[in-house]
This record gives structure tokens, sequence and C-alpha cells, in this order.
């Protein structure tokens, strides 16, 4: 539905005639469309990172040697037979298992890319809760991505650590270590960037924001706050005396610094109790504190979530925002038996493109790409795309970064062994996909 509005609009942009009229009544109507319309994005770029990868974890801190232990019941004992404990996603299984040798590559949770088709992508807390995350290692990853063989490459490994004993409370390893290497159940790093010589880290737990240097090595990990007063998840020892109380697994999913790097968003995932739209707080990385300033997010579904953020332009803000949904229509059920098919493929996964409207202290959707349904002419995605269609059936996405003037490169969070969207029973790589969003500038 289009509604017209009045905008005074400069002589040199029009037709001659547009000026003959606008010189007559000094204005012209312009056609603005009432909601965000769909445009089209074009792969250019796909790379994968196979659901085995894996590294080893130092030596020097042996409870990390064997991850997945704690992903029993709840309340059981560790589990010690390797491959005990087998994936699931939804009920699905995944045709991978725990506890294994050594500590998986899995589940990012944001990405930043750098020059030279290179990028870092930061892995979440492990398995998904404080509980059953202990022996998986936090860690940011370089990649090179190979798009010609359609492979990302891991080069260097950033652990965090907690050297100087900034947490705020004990760390569940390494207690004793010098290096004191974080674990899942210490924080849930959801989104990074790197700005000058730090790295900050918006984290689940608390939330809290953490700023570590260059190594991860933590310097100060800050409360989150609104109008002065602390916001605090489940998973906050200061939870119960907080005032502004938010649910399990909702805090920083999301962070964006905008040119400058003088002013830092960060977005909790899930609306603050009692509310509807989704929360962006300001800020100030020169003073290191909260401005008191918010932008509020309104959700297309109220079940939905944002799963990622990232700069445009001093104005505009990329956003993801997702159902909870995964799988494609290609494999949905046709019977009440789902172990080997969908049933409720994925429906909404989109790239919204934001404007930052600061009068008003909201973010307006304007236009956005369908992720499910984004174009590979060239079928650079192989075996991925169908009929000319890549599409990314996720139940998370939660990585998109800007990669140079018109492209962005979008990482699925693969949740090891957990997640089987693009195939009922097959573990998801890790695709990281760039994509051309020229339509949406």
């Amino acid at each position: 539905m289009l509604r017209a509005k009045m905008i005074l609009v400069p002589f040199p942009r029009l037709t001659s005639m547009k000026r003959l009229v606008c010189a007559v009544f000094g204005l012209v109507l312009v056609p603005a469309l009432a909601s965000a319309a769909e445009v089209s994005g074009v792969v250019t770029g796909y790379a994968e990172l196979p659901a085995t990868a894996k590294f080893t974890a130092p030596a020097s801190v042996p409870a990390f040697k064997i991850s997945g232990k704690f992903t029993g019941p709840a309340g059981s004992a560790p589990v010690t037979a390797f491959g005990s404990l087998p994936g699931k996603s939804q009920g699905r299984l995944t045709g991978l298992s725990l506890p294994m040798l050594g500590q998986p590559r899995q589940g990012y949770s944001d990405i930043q890319a750098m020059p030279g088709n290179i990028a870092w992508a930061l892995q979440d807390n492990g398995y998904g809760a404080k509980s059953n995350s202990a022996d998986a290692m936090l860690v940011l990853t370089q990649f090179k991505m190979d798009w010609v063989n359609r492979r990302a490459s891991a080069l260097k490994d950033i652990l965090l650590s907690d050297p100087k004993k900034r947490m705020p409370y004990p760390i569940a390893n390494s207690e004793n270590n010098p290096k004191r290497y974080l674990s899942g159940t210490d924080l849930d790093p959801e989104s990074f960037r790197f700005v000058g010589s730090s790295l900050w880290i918006g984290d689940e737990f608390g939330p809290y924001l953490v700023k570590t240097d260059r190594w991860g090595r933590i310097e100060k990990v800050i409360d989150t706050l609104i109008d002065g007063e602390r916001v605090c998840a489940p998973d906050n020892p200061s939870f119960q005396t907080c005032r502004h109380q938010i649910k399990s697994s909702k805090g920083f999913e999301n962070m964006a610094v905008l040119p400058g790097d003088r002013t830092l968003i960060a977005m909790l995932e899930g609306p603050m109790e009692g509310a509807t739209v989704l929360k962006a707080l300001e800020f100030d990385l020169r003073t290191e504190k909260w401005t008191g300033k918010s932008l509020d997010y309104p959700l297309d579904v109220a079940t939905n979530s944002v799963g990622a953020l990232t700069a445009l332009d001093a104005n505009h803000l990329l956003v993801i925002e997702r159902d909870s949904r995964e799988g494609t229509a290609e494999f949905a059920c046709v019977s009440d038996d789902t172990s080997r098919c969908f049933k409720e493929p994925a429906q909404f996964k989109r790239l919204y493109k934001v404007s930052i409207d600061r009068t008003n202290g909201k973010l307006v959707k304007q236009d956005y790409i369908d992720l499910l349904k984004l174009k590979d002419p060239r079928k650079l995605s192989g075996s991925k795309q169908r009929n000319g269609i890549y599409a990314m059936p996720f139940w998370t996405i939660e990585a998109v970064t800007r990669a140079g003037k018109k492209e962005v490169l979008i990482v699925n969070d693969n949740n090891f062994p957990s997640s089987a969207s693009r195939e009922p029973n097959t573990q998801d790589a890790n695709e990281f996909v760039r994509v051309d969003i020229l339509s949406l500038l």
C-alpha cells in the first residue's frame, strides 16, 4: 500500500517537467512505502567449515582436553564414554555425538570481516547453557575464505582468559592456572567487535559488556544499565536484586560499532519484562560508560528474535530477524513421524536495513532481503542451492558483517551437535556466505 507524503525536493534532481511543477507549487508529492519491501540478495561467495572441525586445547589445562562431558541429563555425573550422547535437533538425530576428544569449531555467534578474504568469528558458550559448558573453551578464530574451493580454513585462535582476575565471580576451570582460560560456564559471548587495540564482547549471562586486549585477556566486565539501574539475566548472581530482569539467553546477542569508533550499540535479544520491543543500548567507547540512551526495535512477530547486527553507516544498521524454526519445505513432514523430516520448516529469516531515529529513540525498518531466497545464478554454493536459489533455513543465524562497499558476510550458528537445519538428520556445517546487498543500499 502506498501513501503520499509531502517532501521538499531540490531542483537539480528533477526532470524539466517536475521542475516546472515545483516552481508553481513549491513541492512535489512522492509516494512512500508504508512498510518494508522485499529486495533481492545475490550470492557472490560460499565457503564451508565441516561440522567435524576441531582444535586441541593447551596441554596446561587438562579440563578442556575432552569436550561435552556435562551434556547429559541435568544433574547427572560427567559422561566419560566418547560418543555416548547423540546430538538431536528438535528430536531428530544429527549423526554426531558427545563427548569428544578436542574442542569443536562450532556455534559462531558473530563475525567481523577483514581485508584479503579474512574474517574473525566468535564461538558462543558451547552447548547452550551455563550448566553444561564447563569444558567448552571460549575462542575467537581467524579464518581464510577460499571462495574457489568453497573452503574456510582456521588460521589462528584467540582463547578468552582472565589472568588479571577481572571476572566478578570464580571461574569454572583454571582457577589456579596463571592464564585462567574461560569456559562456557563463565561467559556466553554472543557478539564482538575489534575497536582500536581492544576487543569488545557482548555476553548473555550477565548480560555484561566485556573489554579484553587483543589477546582475549579480560580488562573489564561492565554491568548493563538502563536508567542507571542494572539489567540482569537469570544466570547473573545478582538476578534477584535487579530491578530490570530479562529471560535466560536474551542478553547481548548483537553488537554494532558506528563509524568513528565512538559509539557502540548493544541490542538485547529478547524484550524486557512487559515489553514488546527490543532495547538497543548506546555505549560511549571513549568514556567506557552507558550513555543512558536507547533505541527500540519492533519485531515483526512477537516470538521472533534478532540474531545479528552490524553498522551500515552512521545512520543505518543491518539486522537479522528470524523465527526459531528450521529446515526447508523440500523435507517437510507429510506424516506424524517427524524423526526424518521438518515438522515446521523455517519461514522467517530476514536481513533488514533499519534507520536510526534518534529523535524518537527508535529503529525504523526499511527494506529487507529474504535469506530463504538468495539468488545464486552462478551456483557458487554448489549442492546447497536449488534451481539457482540458496536458502539459509537454519534454526539460528547469528552473525553478519560488512564485507566491502556492497556486500556482507553471513555465517550460521550450527549449535554443534544439535542443529540439522539443512537436512533432517545431518549436522549442519558452518556455512560462510558472501552476499551482494546493493539492492538494499
